[in-house]
């Protein structure tokens, strides 16, 4: 998976701009959007809405740095997708993509090597 990318700033038209550019050219079946709210981590159906053919998981309004985790989890390989009634299968993802609150700037994310190699933060 290349770098998961991180997108802050105040207006919401110029990040959702900026990521539907990222995924110009991938099928609407290979992406997925869990708005604010819709995906709860310690879950173990969280990511219930993936399928086999998901390769972009897009993260919108995401307001909390706190549990870094949930970012170094969705970054370090497969995924394992569980669904109700259905065996659990894994995807391997091209690109995870968080678009921020308005709150949240690049000042709130980590620094370190670790994070940096991983994420890329853009501010609009």
């Amino acid at each position: 998976m290349e770098k998961a990318l991180i997108i802050t700033g105040n207006s919401k038209k110029e990040k959702i701009d900026y990521a539907a550019g990222v995924i110009d050219g991938y099928q609407n079946n290979e992406f997925i959007l869990f708005k604010k709210g819709e995906l709860v981590i310690d879950d173990v159906f969280c990511f219930h809405k993936c399928t086999k053919n998901t390769k972009i998981i897009i993260l919108s309004e995401f307001d909390n740095t706190e549990n870094k985790q949930i970012f170094y989890g969705l970054v370090s390989g497969k995924l394992e997708i569980r669904k109700l009634h259905w065996n659990p299968f894994l995807i391997e993802i091209d690109k995870l993509i968080i678009i921020c609150d308005e709150k949240l700037t690049k000042a709130d994310f980590p620094t370190d090597a670790s994070f940096t190699s991983r994420f890329e933060i853009v501010e609009l």
